[in-house]
């Protein structure tokens, strides 16, 4: 089985949880609704009795946590989140699991964890410069330079989303859900559940849809464009629920980044750690903080 260690992803909307080893394998993984709603005082202690539970039922080393939100990885706060998660900013995250465990305990951001998964497991193994994106509701990032993660100077580096794009932020016209309200807007008497939803109308040829979704692929592919230029990575891994679309998603992608420019020296890949990747991520972050901290104490 191998070191094992309790892990969880704490989203906007979800929290998964489970076991994962150090041979990079989840070996339990549960789901539970996050209730942002209720506020970050309830979320930490949603987190803080998961963990608990976890340690109670299997020996573990820590406990490994992603996050939503911009984390402080040092004292395991969180300097800043979103509107998903009212409350949570300058929650420490650290200090109340460990008091609740008495167990190490380690969290990074769940878009850096991605990236994480990634290098230690996934499509971005033995790859040392790269930078990941993912589309989901929001738009995130993240940058890896020799080798290591780059979160920068206050742990905010790879936020793709907020960048401008033809006068608006990134993932307000990138995102899933800004396609989805673009969608439903020019299809008001039709019920648009999901973006999956979308897609079929668009492998439809639905004249409404099809333009829409066709500029959604030409804004992410500058943004995806302009990041290439600046960092000029070897590969740009895409993560987040618009993958499921698999290499229909890819072949769409890149054509539209050839019709931003013709080459790109990046090569552009689909992340392969799926659902468990803030899970993975967090362990493979786990692992490397702990000897950090190690190091610094001898």
């Amino acid at each position: 089985m191998g070191t094992t260690y309790a892990a969880l992803d704490v989203g906007g909307t979800a929290i998964k949880y489970g076991i994962v080893n150090d041979r990079k394998q989840v070996l339990s993984s549960h789901t539970i609704d996050t209730e942002a709603h209720k506020g970050g005082a309830y979320v930490v202690q949603r987190i803080c009795h998961l963990a608990k539970e976890l340690s109670a039922n299997t020996d573990v080393e820590g406990i490994a946590i992603s996050t939503a939100g911009q984390v402080d990885v040092w004292c395991g706060s969180i300097t800043d989140a979103g509107p998903t998660m009212p409350g949570y900013s300058d929650r420490a995250i650290i200090t109340a699991v460990e008091n609740a465990t008495k167990l190490p305990v380690e969290v990074e951001n769940d878009v850096n964890c991605v990236a994480l998964a990634e290098h230690w497991a996934g499509s971005c193994q033995k790859t040392d410069h790269f930078v990941a994106f993912t589309l989901g509701t929001g738009i995130g990032g993240a940058i890896f330079i020799n080798g290591a993660l780059y979160r920068g100077h206050a742990f905010s580096a790879g936020e793709w989303g907020y960048m401008p794009i033809n006068g608006k932020g990134f993932e307000e016209t990138a995102s899933i859900n800004a396609l989805l309200n673009q969608v439903r807007k020019a299809l008001p008497e039709e019920t648009i559940r999901n973006g999956e939803h979308v897609f079929q109308l668009y492998d439809q040829e639905h004249p409404l849809v099809v333009p829409l979704v066709e500029a959604f692929y030409h804004t992410i592919a500058i943004g995806i464009r302009t990041v290439d230029h600046i960092l000029n990575p070897e590969k740009i891994v895409i993560g987040g629920g618009v993958t499921q679309r698999g290499t229909s998603f890819l072949y769409e992608l890149t054509e539209a980044l050839k019709n931003v420019h013709p080459t790109m020296a990046a090569k552009v890949v689909l992340a392969t750690s799926g659902n468990q990747a803030g899970m993975l991520g967090a362990v493979y972050h786990f692992q490397a903080m702990q000897k950090a901290r190690e190091a610094i104490r001898q």
